[in-house]
């Protein structure tokens, strides 16, 4: 699956996204001519996003193996958990837009952040905002039909990457 959606994003890269849509035979042509040259260009920049990507990721992981061990934060962790299952889903590679990808490191580190900041004591503000933060959700998710309550749905909902932006401005300042 990783493979597949790694080519999906390359192949959005080199010939979709911020590209005028082709609608004639001579635009399909004149694209397809340097495809060499797009895919090239597109796996330079997914290797240096990929790289960042994965370091910071593993970071965030490693703090919340290193969390769950502690029961005061089961509920943190739950909901790390959580924020991790929707941005890092199976086909979050194919469905995410590009613009949004690119933040991912930092939403990684703001993760990491914020379960050293729980761990050094700030358990009760970080109850504060998730609980902002799950009370804006589920308003969010009541709007939308249960079959689309799932992150490849609403890989491109506004409201959906507002969210992980207000998750860094409460817990990783």
């Amino acid at each position: 699956d990783f493979e597949t959606s790694l080519i999906d994003l390359l192949a959005r890269i080199a010939f979709v996204e911020k590209l005028p849509t082709v609608r004639t035979s001579e635009e399909f042509n004149a694209r397809r001519k340097d495809r060499g040259q797009r895919i090239a260009m597109a796996t330079q920049d997914v290797a240096v996003w990929l790289g960042n990507f994965a370091e910071h990721a593993f970071i965030a992981r490693r703090e919340l193996e290193s969390s769950r061990a502690n029961t005061r934060m089961s509920a943190v962790c739950s909901d790390v958990h959580e924020q991790l299952d929707w941005l890092i889903h199976p086909q979050f590679l194919s469905c995410t837009p590009c613009d949004l990808l690119k933040h991912y490191p930092r939403y990684m580190q703001g993760i990491a952040y914020r379960l050293e900041k729980v761990k050094s004591g700030a358990a009760s503000r970080d109850n504060i905002a998730s609980a902002t933060i799950e009370n804006l959700k589920q308003r969010w998710l009541q709007m939308i039909p249960e079959k689309e309550q799932n992150p490849d749905q609403q890989a491109t909902s506004e409201f959906r990457w507002m969210l992980e932006e207000l998750r860094i401005s409460l817990f990783a300042q």
